[in-house]
């Protein structure tokens, strides 16, 4: 999953929330998620289990070409990184994360 993400906005911090809940209950079943942030340094409050890339080049290229309008944003991917789902809510995503990594 790729978390796009703003350290200063509050709606990115409650969605960290509830995504490091879903990823203590998937990352067995093989949930990554990489947070994207669109911002200079990450927020370290946040202290996120998971990879996290700073605004650089890596990030505004994925940015443009997945055409990433506002954050917070998630995009969910297969192992074969074909995206197959994004702009889910966290009750969504969660349903399809359960369906997709049955444990």
């Amino acid at each position: 999953m790729l978390d796009f993400s703003m350290t200063y906005m509050l709606a990115c911090k409650r969605q960290h929330t509830m995504l490091r809940n879903l990823y203590t209950n998937y990352k067995s079943s093989g949930l990554e998620i990489i947070t994207i942030w669109s911002a200079q340094e990450k927020d370290s409050q946040n202290n996120l289990p998971w990879i996290q890339i700073l605004n650089n080049e890596l990030s505004k290229t994925l940015t443009h070409d997945l055409a990433v309008d506002r954050v917070p944003d998630t995009i969910l991917l297969d192992t074969n990184r074909r995206v197959i789902a994004r702009g889910l809510t966290m009750h969504e995503l969660e349903a399809k994360l359960a369906q997709l990594l049955k444990e």
